[in-house]
């Protein structure tokens, strides 16, 4: 840094020039600082209290405040966060940031014609003159807000944002509804020779689907829990069922509020329509293309009362 550079310029207001230095790094500010001391100017670094206490930064400011130091090389600590008192000359020292940290820094240089200065490579001039033109831009916003009615712009928005989300919910609505057809359809075995009408299935809990045929019952075969039982308050595990024909594992016998269910696996079978040969694979419940209904009271007492009947409870 030369001698004759504008730090030893006179101010308009009379005296020295007092000026502060952005730069990247701690390290940067406290080298630089002792070069300039070299050179005779009388500056201080200024750096975060991760590397200086605050009482250290409050004596720094206070000698720059009451001009018993000409200067301070600083990080962004000094952008924000701390009082600055107003200085003559900023010097943004291959220090880029964006266009808030470069409005934090114009507002340091506070006094009567005071000056900024960037000092780097051509592309941190470029980056800093796009940041005073995003500046310009931000207050021309600022001042279109204020001569708006605020209140009501912030009212249309809301209620726009209304409408849009009462829309999506109504098309997830709409899309989550399938047309009656579980009649039509049926779970096949993977062995081809066990089928189940998909009309007696039954949803619990939006997770478990079992199937409501007594008749299933004399075409599996109970076998033992093959991994520890899982139960809940109204959900016991009680055995795994096979086809006894192929002896797949196709479920989970569980005992929902007193009454044995057959729980299907989804990956154990396909689905096709009766009038179709081309099954395809049931990966989940919900992407069926029928709606499986949630069981009810009246439905489980019924199919008690079957299972009862024929000696499967």
């Amino acid at each position: 840094m030369e001698d004759n550079i504008i730090l030893k310029d006179k101010p308009l207001n009379g005296g020295q020039t007092q000026f502060i230095i952005f730069v990247k790094t701690i390290e940067v500010a406290k080298r630089l600082s002792e070069m300039l001391k070299i050179k005779a100017y009388n500056c201080e670094s200024l750096i975060g209290t991760r590397a200086m206490s605050q009482t250290d930064q409050i004596i720094i400011l206070d000698k720059f405040r009451e001009k018993k130091i000409q200067g301070i090389v600083a990080t962004s600590v000094a952008e924000e966060g701390i009082d600055i008192p107003d200085c003559d000359l900023v010097i943004l020292y291959n220090y880029i940031g964006n266009e808030i940290s470069y409005k934090q820094a114009m507002g340091r240089a506070r006094k009567l014609k005071a000056k900024i200065l960037v000092l780097g490579k051509p592309t941190d001039y470029d980056r800093e003159t796009i940041n005073k033109a995003r500046i310009k831009y931000m207050e021309q916003a600022v001042e279109m807000i204020r001569s708006e009615n605020v209140e009501e712009k912030i009212r249309n928005i809301i209620e726009e944002m209304v409408a849009k989300q009462e829309l999506k919910m109504l098309t997830a609505s709409q899309a989550e509804t399938k047309p009656e057809g579980a009649a039509n359809h049926r779970l096949i075995c993977k062995c081809g020779h066990f089928e189940i009408d998909c009309s007696v299935l039954r949803c619990i809990d939006n997770t478990n689907y079992a199937a409501l045929d007594v008749k299933l019952w004399d075409k599996i075969e109970e076998k033992p829990l093959t991994k520890k039982a899982n139960t809940k308050s109204d959900l016991v595990m009680q055995a795994e069922w096979n086809h006894q024909g192929c002896q797949k594992k196709l479920g989970t016998i569980f005992l929902y509020n007193g009454v044995r269910l057959l729980y299907l696996s989804q990956k154990s079978f396909s689905y096709d329509t009766k009038d179709e040969d081309r099954p395809l694979p049931v990966q989940q419940w919900k992407k069926l293309p029928f709606q499986i209904p949630s069981l009810t009271i009246k439905e489980l007492l019924e199919h008690q009362k079957l299972l009862m009947a024929n000696g499967k409870n």
